[in-house]
């Protein structure tokens, strides 16, 4: 069989594309990591600053390292409003913060939820 200079280059890219294909699909197989950013205003070493570490802590250990979660407590990244538009818009994934009353009047009744029963 007679190959002619436009049949070796179809060849050669062939094979190029075969191995990057094989080389490919192996990288892809990893477990993937992915860093997710928890935000929330209460103080370091807080009550709340404390759970959320401990819930970073056991999600990594749960997922053997593929999840970790970065805390960033004290209102590092806005207070209440910011942090929520920002969950919202996707910059941040998670946050621990009340139903917020700025963005929808009928979150406040929660508030009064306490005082609704009387004796």
């Amino acid at each position: 069989m007679k190959f002619t200079a436009t049949t070796k280059k179809l060849l050669v890219c062939l094979v190029a594309f075969s191995m990057l294909t094989m080389f490919l699909g192996t990288a892809l197989a990893a477990d993937p990591q992915f860093t997710m950013r928890l935000a929330q205003v209460h103080p370091v070493d807080s009550d709340y600053d404390l759970r959320a570490l401990s819930f970073a802590k056991k999600v990594f250990e749960g997922t053997d390292g593929r999840i970790k979660i970065d805390v960033f407590s004290g209102g590092v990244l806005g207070d209440w409003t910011e942090v929520f538009e920002m969950v919202q818009r996707g910059s941040i994934e998670m946050s621990m913060a009340q139903a917020n009353a700025n963005f929808d009047a009928q979150l406040n009744l929660a508030y009064y939820f306490p005082y609704i029963v009387t004796n």
